[in-house]
């Protein structure tokens, strides 16, 4: 079992809260995690940790925000893209019944 001293957990999350354009985001969120479940009673009793941990806050929740959109507008094209592809296998049925939109020809 290895642990880091409170110390360097501090540090550690003063280094995380750097993240502002890293493509590392899952990680640091996973670790900032790990380290306030095992040393949460030191964190909250440290009046220098709770700024840094503000600041990771808001930083992990603004980037993983923009990553949960990112894969939530990816899902829905996906699902877009599955819908276009029953419609055109079955042979251009009943598209309204799948929920896509009708082109109208110009008159």
């Amino acid at each position: 079992y290895f642990a880091l001293q409170f110390e360097a957990n501090v540090k550690l999350i003063t280094v995380f809260s750097s993240v502002q354009n890293g493509t590392k985001v899952e990680l640091t969120a996973r670790l900032a995690v790990l380290i306030l479940r095992l040393h949460h009673d030191q964190l909250i009793g440290t009046p220098a940790a709770r700024p840094v941990m503000a600041a990771l806050h808001g930083v992990l929740r603004k980037r993983v925000g923009e990553i949960r959109d990112l894969f939530g507008g990816n899902l829905a094209a996906l699902q877009h893209l599955q819908r276009a592809h029953k419609v055109e296998k079955s042979g251009f049925g009943d598209v309204a019944s799948v929920g896509l939109a009708v082109k109208r020809p110009l008159e």
